[in-house]
């Protein structure tokens, strides 16, 4: 059975990021799959290069109850990772009624059926606590990645998130705190004191980092910083594979 890496953190902590360049790194010698809960507008295609098409939309297969592994699109330039998100051309209207919405059933049953299919499946949550995909992403984890921008306001989130983690009885031993994009405004040790973390890995900001996304391609396909950063986190979490 595949392991679930859950990738959390506020809006524009770099969870999406993280989620895919991740998912290449540990796609080198695994079959990985991506899940993106954003209910608005899917991201992880538009980091990766990929175009996911209606008929493939994580929305239209959930809906269809049709067979869960027709539902992902191989990435582009990579065989061995695959992504499930809102299609391109998603109109976010269609979630915005509750009897389209994804429920919490079909939310366990999606979940369920991809653990299966893959040897990492990596979650990308959003932050809203309404989302059921994202919930039980979090309560379905092997290991979550809790990614903390270290401002001031990027406390103040997790601050108010971490009682969801204590809501849902999540083990300490589960999560991962990673603080991302640090540009050394605030200072690392003041953040773990306000926020009661120890960090397992500080990613500073580089700015290579945006400008390759914005081309469609993955900041870790170069042997930059920000690879080493995230080959470290691979092993970090390979390091829980062999301890749980």
């Amino acid at each position: 059975m595949g392991k679930v890496i859950t990738i959390c953190g506020g809006h524009g902590s770099g969870k999406s990021t993280v989620a895919v360049n991740l998912a290449h790194l540990l796609s080198e010698k695994n079959l990985v799959g991506i899940l993106s809960t954003n209910m608005v507008c899917g991201s992880i295609q538009y980091l990766c290069g990929t175009v996911i098409d209606d008929c493939h939309g994580m929305y239209e297969m959930a809906l269809s109850r049709l067979d869960m592994s027709k539902a992902f699109t191989p990435c582009v330039n990579n065989k061995n990772m695959f992504l499930m998100s809102l299609s391109n051309s998603h109109d976010c209207l269609m979630l915005a009624d509750e009897e389209n919405a994804i429920n919490g059933e079909t939310a366990k049953d999606i979940l369920s059926e991809l653990k299966n299919m893959f040897q990492y499946l990596i979650i990308d949550c959003e932050p809203e606590i309404n989302n059921p995909l994202s919930v039980y992403g979090i309560i379905r984890a092997d290991k979550i990645i809790n990614i903390i921008k270290p401002t001031v306001m990027g406390t103040a989130f997790h601050n108010c998130y971490r009682t969801l983690f204590s809501a849902l009885e999540i083990p300490a031993k589960k999560i991962v705190h990673i603080a991302n994009n640090d540009k050394n405004y605030v200072g690392i040790k003041n953040i773990e004191r306000t926020a009661g973390v120890k960090f397992s890995l500080t990613i500073p900001y580089y700015k290579n980092v945006e400008e390759t996304e914005n081309k469609g391609q993955l900041a870790c396909m170069t042997k930059n910083g920000f690879y080493y950063d995230l080959k470290r986190l691979c092993e970090l979490i390979k390091e829980s594979d062999g301890n749980e």
